[in-house]
């Protein structure tokens, strides 16, 4: 469940200004900066949301910047971008919502095995028939070994958010491994063609699906019950229509709502927390289908909590949704994950069914 809100933004800035120019000081002079700026701001921001982190440095020789980073989170990212939308102005100040990407051609990422940059870095692009637009990459160093590999992959991601941004790793990249340049299959090309590439690709992409919008006039849905491997009952009612639908690469973020119940008979609800499964339900699909794109996938009950699977076009509108949700007085224990699965793989388990 998402933490309830102790500060509003406007009381936020409200402090920051207060100690605007003293915090200034603090990044221009390099001095003491974890202690004195750091660490006083990711107080202050964790009394609006937990998973909000700062980077702070000079953007210029007068102006200084702080980056809030969601570090890879999606379900922080709306509520990161309102906050620094309603920002003051404040002298000698800038602030950013997000990693952006670098404007520098000599950008690197220095650690104890290496330092990683366009001139050293490469990737391939993994084309899969059976997924044709899936954005799957494999970023390749010459150094890396099993022995280094774990601290190859920390570098290389932190220098992806900063060189081609966050919000540009989150949303134009499906899947990315890390690969010693001996493993590499493909074509190996330069890392400062990945903007490019990943820019023409989501072109395609918008070109593709924007428009695309499924109706569900015509959906199917189908009862299923299996059983867990420990011999509790499962019980998912899935819209198979929807399953195989051409085009499910037009909505490529699912979100998996979870309500724990109490223990029932056999996993299931009891008869009052089954009612009141049904009424939150329907909240949340009314909740959701006003908001935006949103397709109702179907639901899955047993092992005492039920799950809920949607399917939309972008994350944001969600992110409010579900967090709202969690803000819900009831008896269950509310949490949900969103991810981006542009072919729904991982309801695989369903299509089998189907």
């Amino acid at each position: 469940m998402s933490d309830v809100n102790k500060m509003s933004h406007e009381e936020f800035w409200i402090w920051f200004s207060g100690s605007a120019d003293l915090f200034y000081e603090t990044v221009k002079s390099q001095e003491s900066i974890a202690l004195n700026f750091i660490d006083a701001v990711s107080r202050k921001l964790t009394g609006l949301r937990a998973g909000f982190f700062i980077l702070v440095g000079m953007y210029d020789d007068d102006t200084a910047e702080m980056i809030i980073t969601a570090d890879g989170n999606v379900t922080v990212i709306p509520f990161i971008e309102e906050l620094v939308s309603s920002a003051p102005n404040i002298p000698n100040w800038r602030f950013t919502a997000l990693k952006p990407p670098t404007d520098r051609d000599d950008f690197e990422v220095g650690f104890s095995q290496a330092s990683l940059s366009a001139d050293n870095l490469f990737f391939t692009y993994n084309a899969q028939s059976k997924y044709p637009d899936l954005i799957d990459i494999d970023v390749v160093h010459a150094d890396i070994t099993d022995a280094t590999k774990r601290l190859f992959t920390q570098g290389i991601f932190i220098f992806l958010e900063n060189y081609i941004g966050e919000m540009e790793c989150i949303e134009l990249i499906d899947n990315i491994e890390i690969k010693a340049k001996h493993l590499a299959d493909g074509e190996l090309i330069p890392m400062s063609k990945l903007a490019s590439f990943l820019k023409w690709r989501h072109k395609e992409l918008v070109e593709k699906y924007d428009q695309v919008i499924h109706s569900s006039e015509e959906d199917t849905y189908v009862g299923y019950e299996s059983e867990t491997k420990d011999g509790l009952t499962i019980i998912a009612t899935i819209n198979t229509k929807l399953l195989n639908w051409e085009h499910i690469a037009a909505y490529p973020w699912i979100t998996v709502l979870t309500l724990g119940y109490h223990q029932g008979s056999n996993g299931m609800p009891r008869e009052d927390d089954y009612l009141l499964l049904e009424v939150l339900e329907e909240k949340v699909n009314a909740l959701m289908a006003e908001s935006q794109y949103c397709l109702n996938i179907g639901r899955e009950t047993g092992g005492n909590r039920r799950e809920v699977l949607f399917a939309t076009k972008g994350f944001r509108q969600t992110v409010k949704v579900m967090d709202e949700v969690a803000r819900i007085e009831s008896p269950f224990k509310i949490s949900y994950d969103i991810f981006k699965d542009k072919y729904w793989r991982s309801l695989e388990r369903f299509r089998m069914k189907v």
